[in-house]
């Protein structure tokens, strides 16, 4: 071995000495709804798809990513090191979630859902497909490695869910959002980044993981949607048609808020600056960081 290489193998064993081998959960804001149709007649036969969840990217040894992607490898890093973190809000009406990101890793915000005069949007998963009485709103797909699509509708009846990290969305014989992935990082598992349920005359249950219910429409015992959960991802709970003939109904609800979770040995710690909230807990031998709002920087300490 020349005196190069050994200087350099050196290096990287001092290195592996000191260094953390740090994993993370980065998930995307959840998707918003769309406004829906309230048809000729204003008997509320339009609605709009479940919001799509944020794209949910892992290094967890032993778990998953979105769409059905194995974990990514993990993050060495050493006392000093700094990261970029920024916590991705969730999706209103019409509007995608925001991005969730750790220094290079950046979870894609839930796409936003399909409803009157717009098709679904790409997002970390996709938003699920609206209808009106004479027509469908298409639904869209997620992203690899992050999440899957929205589900499809039917005209005059019923919508599709938004895509979940864990599955796609429900097509029009269920409307329900798309399940989230499971994951044990906080040393409790959890389902995380489910899609919303489609808004319809029977309406679609919110996907495992945060997942808003969407809404119920026409049948005398109408509800509104429920927003994502925040820091789930969730995707909105999709819209009702208005009760006015001809008009549309804005949707109300909106994706959950993303989290970054970050675990590491409890040997390290880490900070952050002012602008960043988040908690901490222990779980076995590490030191667990969920953050759940904010931009800012964290550094190994």
């Amino acid at each position: 071995m020349s005196k190069s290489s050994i200087r350099e193998s050196l290096k990287f064993n001092n290195f592996a000495q000191d260094a953390s081998k740090i994993e993370y959960v980065v998930i995307g804001g959840g998707g918003g709804p769309r406004s829906a149709y309230g048809g000729q007649s204003g008997n509320r036969d339009g609605g709009s798809g479940g919001g799509g969840a944020g794209g949910y990217r892992s290094s967890v040894i032993g778990e998953q990513s979105g769409g059905g992607s194995s974990a990514e490898p993990t993050i060495f890093s050493k006392t000093g090191y700094s990261f970029a973190v920024t916590v991705g809000a969730g999706g209103p009406s019409g509007t995608n979630g925001s991005d969730s990101i750790l220094g290079a890793v950046t979870s894609l915000g839930g796409g936003a859902a399909g409803g009157y005069n717009a098709d679904a949007v790409v997002g970390g998963s996709g938003g699920g497909a609206g209808f009106r009485s004479n027509w469908v709103y298409l639904p869209a797909d997620g992203t690899a490695g992050q999440g899957y699509g929205g589900g499809t509708a039917v005209s005059g009846s019923r919508s599709g869910g938004g895509g979940g990290a864990g599955a796609a969305g429900g097509d029009a014989s269920n409307e329900a959002g798309g399940v989230g992935v499971e994951t044990s990082i906080t040393g409790s598992a959890t389902y995380l980044a489910g899609g919303g349920g489609g808004g319809s005359k029977a309406g679609g249950l919110g996907g495992s993981g945060g997942g808003g219910t969407g809404a119920i429409l026409g049948t005398g015992n109408d509800q509104g949607g429920v927003s994502g959960t925040a820091n789930t991802g969730g995707g909105a709970g999709g819209t009702e048609g208005s009760d006015k003939a001809g008009s549309t109904s804005a949707g109300s609800t909106a994706g959950g808020s993303g989290i970054v979770i970050v675990r590491l040995p409890n040997k390290y710690y880490l900070s952050a600056t002012a602008g960043l909230a988040f908690t901490q807990s222990t779980t076995g031998n590490y030191n667990v960081y969920s953050f759940t709002s904010g931009t800012g920087t964290v550094t190994v300490i």
